[in-house]
């Protein structure tokens, strides 16, 4: 009988602008490759045989041709940058390929300048240790101004990005409310679970909401979220929202829940 496969458990996505290992000889792999089906494939193919790759991506660009990169581990401590630059320049997929090895055990992405999401927008990557901080010391510096402030910025941010998405939506974003836990997952604003109710309210749990990551002033609640929650749902709609906390994780609870009800005409 075979073994029913199940599906792999849901976490999140590892990205490696650096990567270090003092015991390992390690290198960064970078290849324009033609964008045709079977190119990636004959790429990783060629690769697996000298080395073990720890994590790679890859994307379409212009002119019909696509970018690979990855880290990877030697399969033979002899293994050179120029042995793999050989191997890639043999490949009938690759168009042009860069290799740097490691320094001391520290290998770094000095190929790509930054992130950019599928919609071909510029990110940075920030520690969410770092932005949670940043929080807190707002609302140390202005008590309940700063939560205010708060949640300000996550209305504005949230009503913008979906002013972006709606039109991705169909003909009828609000009955895809769903999507909206989907995305700002996607992006690491915590895993959510989104329900509509008959009367029109959506109730939204999160998780693991980074504004809980660090210890945090007591009694305080999650204004950003919250306004991220508000200015979301409304551009999503179409009409205006008031979210609660009803639930917060830095008060006790093991998750953080949003009520969104439309505001009353």
């Amino acid at each position: 009988m075979q073994e029913e496969t199940r599906p792999p458990t849901r976490r999140r996505r590892v990205v490696f602008p650096y990567y270090y290992s003092a015991h390992k000889k390690l290198f960064h792999v970078v290849a324009r490759i033609k964008d045709v089906p079977g190119a990636l494939a004959g790429v990783l193919d060629l690769l697996t045989t000298e080395l073990n790759l720890l994590g790679s991506t890859s994307y379409s660009i212009e002119g019909d041709s696509a970018m690979f990169s990855c880290f990877a581990e030697a399969l033979r401590r002899s293994e050179t940058e120029g042995e793999i630059q050989g191997l890639l320049a043999k490949s009938p997929w690759v168009l042009e390929s860069r290799v740097s090895e490691s320094n001391s055990g520290l290998l770094v992405d000095s190929f790509h300048t930054g992130v950019q999401v599928g919609a071909g927008e510029p990110y940075i990557m920030f520690p969410i240790a770092g932005m949670a901080d940043i929080f807190e010391k707002l609302i140390r510096t202005f008590g309940s101004g700063g939560e205010t402030i708060l949640y300000e910025l996550g209305r504005n941010f949230g009503y913008d990005r979906f002013e972006l998405y709606r039109p991705l939506l169909g003909p009828e974003p609000g009955t895809r409310v769903g999507e909206a836990a989907h995305i700002f997952e996607a992006l690491g604003y915590g895993a959510s679970t989104i329900t509509q109710n008959q009367d029109g309210s959506i109730r939204v749990v999160v998780d693991d909401c980074f504004e809980c990551f660090t210890p945090s002033v007591i009694g305080r609640s999650c204004s950003f979220r919250r306004g991220l929650a508000a200015g979301s749902f409304s551009a999503l709609i179409g009409r205006e929202v008031q979210c609660q906390e009803t639930k917060c994780r830095s008060k006790g609870d093991k998750f953080c829940e949003f009520v969104v009800t439309p505001r009353p005409d």
